[in-house]
This record gives structure tokens, sequence and C-alpha cells, in this order.
């Protein structure tokens, strides 16, 4: 699992550095035509000149951005959650939401018990695979046990890619 979020993000830094170099000669005669950098400057000199009234400044805004966030947040209709009420009268109904629940859970344990037995068994003949890579001299038979061992471990891997996807 971790590897699919390292190649996302991959891809994503990827993406966003190929956007940022076709939008640098855009960026830059916008700033050119605007004049950005010697408005900045400006600023800096006005706020160095008058550090309290931009203190003031700061924390005024600040205040209203956070009152303005908080009043918003009360207006704002809540989503409604779903009722979840079991209908203890009809009788079924919570019975069969419990019983689904188990079978939900007893295939979640047959798959984990699965995946630890295919575990088990890759390590098995990961074993034996390399005690018969190792041979000095191998026979035709040895051979054959070597592709054959090659495939059940590829299975088993692809076995594990995939409940991996799951």
């Amino acid at each position: 699992m971790f590897g699919i979020r390292k190649r996302m993000r991959a891809s994503s830094q990827k993406l966003h550095a190929h956007m940022a170099r076709l939008a640098a000669p855009y960026v830059a005669k916008a700033r050119e035509r605007l004049r950005l950098d010697e408005r900045i400057g400006a600023a800096n000199q006005w706020a160095s000149d008058h550090p309290k009234r931009f203190f003031g400044y700061v924390i005024g805004v600040s205040v209203v951005i956070l009152a303005l966030t908080i009043i918003m947040g009360f207006h704002t209709p809540k989503p409604r959650q779903p009722e979840v009420s079991p209908r203890v009268s009809s009788g079924g109904d919570v019975g069969a939401v419990i019983s689904g629940m188990r079978e939900v859970h007893a295939g979640k344990a047959a798959i984990n018990e699965t995946v630890m037995r295919a575990k088990e068994m890759g390590d098995l003949i990961k074993h034996e695979l390399d005690s018969l890579n190792s041979l000095p001299v191998k026979s035709r038979q040895d051979s054959i046990d070597i592709r054959h061992k090659g495939k059940q471990l590829e299975r088993i891997i692809k076995l594990f890619e995939q409940h991996e996807k799951d």
C-alpha cells in the first residue's frame, strides 16, 4: 500500500513541476506588467517605517477573518446525519443486520487466513528455491523443480499484490 502512495505522490509532484515550468514565463510577464516587485518593495518600506500601524492592521485583519469564520460556521446548515434506529417491533431487521455483519467478519477472517497460509507457503517455496539454486551442479529434475517453484512463487506474489489492492 505504501508503494502506491509513494508513486501517486511522485506523479503528483512531477505534474506540479511540469505545470510550474509551463507557467513560469506567464508569471514573469504578469509580475513585470503589474510591477509587483516595485509594489512589494514599497509595501515593505512602509511597513518598516510604520511598525505600530502595520502590527495593528495585521491584528485587525486577523480578528475580522476569525470573526467571519465563526459567524459563517453558525449560519451554515449542518449536514444531516441519517437516523439509525433499530426496528425492534419487526424483530427480523436487527437480526439480519447482525448476521450480515457476522458473514462479513467471517469472510475477512477467511481471507486473512488464506493470506497467512500463502505467506507460509511462499516462505517454504523460497527456501526450497534458494536451496536448489545454490547447488553447484543441477540435474534436469532440479532445473524443472526450480522453474516450477519459481512459477508457484510468482502466483503467490500476485495473490499478495491483489490483496494489497483490495
